[in-house]
């Protein structure tokens, strides 16, 4: 994953609807991720989301909060 100059994984964070590709990518890399659930699944044990929302709207107040 390439970052924009300057920026840091600490300074990022992803949003993304996958739990093994977007939210594990993530992790992996250092970034925080929101898992976007809009269908409400059950958080499996071997995963764990930084922040779980339902929707983009949520979401996006959620990174408001962050900054």
């Amino acid at each position: 994953m390439k970052f924009e100059e300057g920026l840091k994984p600490h300074e990022v964070i992803h949003i993304g609807d996958s739990l093994s590709s977007d939210v594990s990518g993530a992790q992996r890399l250092g970034i925080d991720a929101i898992w976007l659930n809009r269908l409400g699944k059950p958080v499996p044990d071997h995963i764990h989301p930084d922040y779980i929302c339902r929707n983009l709207r949520v979401a996006s107040e959620r990174l408001v909060v962050s900054v």
